[in-house]
């Protein structure tokens, strides 16, 4: 099936590009990054054209993975800067604020929106910001409001995602795939704000852990799609 032949494909690049990544090989790491982010939205388009029912539900998360896409680059081309106040990683970050929207209204117009999502975004962002906030381990060199900002619109997003386990018995595959996606997004920007907020040289480890969560993450929400 094309979407799972795809997504070996982009196993096969994201092994690439933490080689590279590993060796600092930039130009090769912005290839392989971009080549790994064009591959889940084909997964997407490719998973959509299996099953193809709700249009602007696709419409949503196209545009959601699109901007995801730009993003990436965007902060792939940040790594030859010399830190994150360059213009590249605020682009990138705006870039994936708009995902999340584009996220999140999907996820609306296909379960709806409930008081209760209120309270849960507020919930995960509190534990978000607490743990930036108090752990001292982040120095966000004058980016606290833009941080603090993404925060709300990945929290918004993860609670609208977990809204799919009303809908487990009807959709149970889409349900798991988003439900997990989203959870492994914002995981990896978890782990993402250590490496680039963190005051210490943060191990090489976590840049792997990083890409392998995002695009993992992000593979899982294009398949849902079937």
């Amino acid at each position: 099936m094309l979407p799972y032949a795809l997504l070996f494909l982009l196993i096969v690049c994201l092994i690439c590009l933490i080689i590279c990544d590993y060796y600092k090989r930039y130009y090769f790491r912005l290839l392989f990054k971009t080549l790994c982010s064009i591959l889940f939205v084909l997964i997407a388009l490719s998973s959509y054209y299996i099953n193809c029912k709700n249009a602007i539900y696709f419409i949503l998360m196209i545009a959601a993975f699109i901007f995801c896409l730009i993003g990436d680059v965007l902060l792939a081309l940040n790594k030859k800067s010399d830190g994150p106040k360059d213009i590249f990683f605020i682009y990138g970050g705006i870039s994936f604020g708009i995902g999340h929207i584009f996220f999140s209204s999907a996820f609306i117009y296909l379960i709806g929106l409930f008081y209760s999502d209120f309270l849960i975004t507020t919930i995960i962002y509190l534990l978000l910001i607490s743990f930036l906030m108090f752990s001292n381990k982040y120095n966000f060199k004058g980016m606290l409001l833009m941080v603090c900002t993404y925060c709300i619109l990945i929290s918004f997003m993860v609670t609208k995602a977990l809204s799919f386990l009303n809908v487990y018995s009807i959709i149970p595959k889409q349900s798991l795939f988003t439900i997990i996606g989203a959870l492994l997004f914002l995981f990896s920007d978890c782990v993402l704000s250590l490496i680039v907020f963190g005051k210490k040289e943060p191990p090489k480890c976590l840049t792997a852990i990083n890409l392998i969560t995002y695009y993992i993450g992000q593979s899982l929400l294009a398949l849902s799609l079937m």
